[in-house]
């Protein structure tokens, strides 16, 4: 049996417990039937997604799969099968670091810097219409 030193600097104790987080709070993330795996223009990058029937939760993730290299490249989202509206911009909200993109069309650009996060776990909020419908201005 291995013991952890859990308050080491190094620890993954925190972001082990986000990600739980995360995976807790969204249903789209607790089932595995609706899961796709998208087109990334970099072998180091691995882009998916998970979606409730419904389209109301929806989660992209994009992990790099360099653990010492700062990664990037362009990822090709399938925006009708995400139920998302071709022709109006949509928000990602990286639930991870806590930043907000707005994404435009189907084909956005990405850059994971391991030693910050290996990954983004992104929480698609897809009735934006102007900067006032974004959840942080209600």
């Amino acid at each position: 049996m291995r013991s952890w030193t859990l308050d080491r600097a190094d620890s993954l104790k925190y972001f082990i417990t986000r990600v739980n987080r995360i995976r807790s709070e969204n249903p789209a993330l607790q089932q595995n039937h609706s899961l796709q795996f998208f087109e990334v223009d970099n072998d180091n990058l691995l882009c998916y997604a998970k979606t409730t029937a419904d389209k109301l939760d929806t989660i992209l993730v994009v992990v790099n799969l360099d653990p010492h290299h700062t990664q990037s490249g362009w990822i090709t989202l399938p925006l009708e099968a995400l139920g998302l509206d071709v022709l109006n911009a949509y928000q990602m909200q990286d639930m991870l670091t806590s930043p907000r993109f707005l994404w435009h069309g189907s084909r956005n650009f990405v850059e994971i810097n391991p030693q910050i996060s290996p990954a983004h776990i992104f929480k698609v909020r897809r009735r934006v219409r102007t900067e006032h419908d974004f959840d942080y201005f209600l």
